[in-house]
């Protein structure tokens, strides 16, 4: 099976008319491709990385991260792209998206509690607790996200061979 439909057709973008985005609506995988690529960019502003220990809590939003930041620009890259009926390139996008929201869920950032500041050998300890309780929802959605505009493109890269 050949998989030539997967590489970007980097003369085919010059011929877009970067006026008139559109949406194939002929295909409803495209249409789910479009919804899942706009939740990539909604999801890395939840928490990517949130704690919870003795009734406090504190979170990162995934734009706060580099991780966070990468799965935006992989969102928006994905969007444009489906829009643009640049399927195969969508697809590349929204898989390079989810690889950041799993690498974004194994970022251990340092909180400030109250102006004290917990990193290294405290947050080590507060991690070892077992009443800390640790979420990952933000990376967990948008790495779903992120999968689901990526089949979604390749589905609609192998129909439209773009």
């Amino acid at each position: 099976m050949s998989y030539n439909f997967l590489k970007p057709d980097v003369a085919a973008l010059k011929a877009v008319d970067f006026k008139r985005p559109s949406i194939d609506t002929a295909n409803p995988f495209l249409l789910v491709a479009s919804v899942a690529a706009l939740l990539m960019i909604v999801f890395v502003f939840l928490s990517w990385t949130k704690y919870s220990f003795d009734g406090l809590s504190a979170g990162v939003s995934g734009v706060s991260t580099v991780w966070g930041v990468i799965g935006l620009l992989a969102g928006l890259c994905t969007l444009a792209s489906v829009l643009y009926r640049q399927y195969a390139l969508a697809f590349w996008c929204a898989a390079i998206g989810a690889v950041v929201a799993v690498l974004g869920m194994f970022a251990t950032p340092g909180f400030e509690f109250m102006g004290t500041k917990i990193e290294g050998e405290l947050l080590e300890k507060m991690l070892a607790d077992d009443d800390t309780k640790v979420s990952h929802i933000g990376a967990i959605l948008s790495f779903i996200a992120s999968l689901a505009a990526a089949a979604c493109s390749f589905v609609g890269a192998k129909a439209t061979n773009r």
